[in-house]
């Protein structure tokens, strides 16, 4: 089991992580080929498990739930398109960096959202999915949008040039929200 461990203080609406970093190599950007794939399950509770394949094809991304792709939480590839800089490379232990977009709540209302990401570094252990066992660099990320705070850690692995397993918890004063994301299958293009 992967512990997850934020502390969270506010200073001008900006969440903050305070998690000991460790030490490692930088992992650079991955370079995509045309045809790598992925497949992920997510599991939200409470709610529905769903699933997503994504592929590279002529320099973009196809994907199938554009719900999942574009939505914040589901940071899995390498975009660089939009506001959302989940993944900033390169990847090196200790690096932060902070951001705002604009994002959707479940009434459909759109809010600004400010977000912290962090850099922990390489996992002590292989992290475990159902597509096997990755080497993987920890990231943490914490967002705070009106009275909600979004706590997130996701594994990348330079092996599948994506996040191969994500945790995440939301809360506000109306709901209380639980997501997994993990890899089913990745298969490399040519």
């Amino acid at each position: 089991m992967i512990g997850v461990a934020l502390f969270i203080g506010c200073a001008a609406g900006t969440p903050t992580i305070n998690t000991p970093v460790r030490q490692g190599p930088a992992v650079a950007a991955p370079a995509y080929r045309n045809g790598d794939q992925w497949a992920y399950q997510i599991v939200r509770q409470p709610g529905n498990d769903e699933q997503i394949r994504i592929s590279y094809r002529n320099g973009k991304f196809e994907h199938d739930n554009p719900t999942i792709f574009d939505g914040a939480i589901w940071a899995i590839v390498h975009r660089m398109d939009g506001d959302l800089k989940a993944l900033t490379f390169p990847l090196s232990p200790g690096k932060s960096w902070s951001y705002r977009y604009q994002g959707t709540n479940p009434r459909g209302r759109t809010m600004w959202r400010d977000a912290e990401v962090k850099v922990v570094g390489p996992t002590l252990q292989p992290v475990k999915t159902r597509a096997g066992l990755f080497k993987a660099v920890e990231i943490q990320r914490v967002e705070a949008w009106g009275a909600a705070v979004r706590k997130t850690t996701y594994f990348y692995s330079p092996d599948t040039k994506s996040v191969v397993k994500l945790i995440a918890d939301i809360a506000s004063p109306t709901t209380n929200q639980h997501y997994e994301m993990e890899l089913l299958k990745y298969s490399s293009g040519k």
